[in-house]
């Protein structure tokens, strides 16, 4: 689970041009698995893949609820924070509530991970453990290196939609 953002105007002609590919490749691949042809499933796969990847490359933003969430690391909540300013008629963020969003994300920072964090359990208190015992500090830069990339992703989604003058769909 997640929260899906689209900017419509971009996302949607490249999923009605790659859906139908994308369907064609799934049902290949899907029928060489059932002939028990494992190299010939392995290659079709590899073609949803680059299918899909290319289905959602644009348009586009994801994050998940875990605790891989960049939001999650700047103490904003999808839910809490962006969700009531999403229109209750169709979900979707108007401009002022992007140029919001995008102003939250640019003057927050990210809380950087630290070890100790990856290698605490999960609770049951509700604490998000990464419950990563063997976590090395290599990992946790890798971690780091991956939040600052996912918030310069989302900045350039955000900043889209402002250019574009466009809503963004949100599935939270």
């Amino acid at each position: 689970m997640g929260a899906d953002l689209y900017i419509e105007a971009v996302h949607e002609p490249i999923e009605k041009k790659c859906r139908p590919l994308f369907q064609k490749a799934v049902t290949e691949r899907n029928r060489l698995g059932a002939l028990g042809d494992k190299k010939g499933e392995e290659s079709a796969q590899k073609r949803v893949d680059r299918l899909y990847k290319r289905m959602f490359s644009k348009g586009y933003f994801r994050d998940s609820y875990n605790h891989s969430s960049v939001l999650w690391r700047m103490k904003l909540s999808w839910w809490k924070d962006v969700g009531p300013k999403c229109s209750k008629k169709d979900g979707n963020l108007d401009i002022g509530g992007v140029q919001w969003l995008l102003e939250q994300v640019q003057s927050r920072p990210l809380k950087k991970l630290t070890l100790e964090e990856v290698q605490k359990p999960s609770s049951m208190d509700g604490n998000r453990g990464w419950d990563e015992p063997k976590a090395t500090q290599k990992d946790v830069d890798e971690w780091n290196r991956y939040f600052a990339k996912r918030k310069r992703a989302l900045v350039a989604f955000l900043k889209q939609a402002i250019t574009l003058h466009q809503p963004i769909t949100c599935s939270l």
